[in-house]
């Protein structure tokens, strides 16, 4: 076996899917700490300048 390549067989797919679900959980904090943040900062800036979502 070649180091640095993708085997999806036994250990390598379990290890994987782990990495996978660790990341789209990080994803999801930053995706909702970035939200709290523009919604604690709308009502000071201008609506001119303001974030649309």
């Amino acid at each position: 076996m070649a180091r640095g390549v993708y085997d999806p067989s036994g250990h390598g797919a379990v290890l994987f899917a782990f990495f996978v679900g660790i990341a789209e959980f990080i994803r999801e904090l930053i995706v909702q700490g970035t939200h709290e943040g523009l919604d604690a900062t709308a009502p000071a800036a201008p609506a001119s300048a303001g974030h649309q979502r």
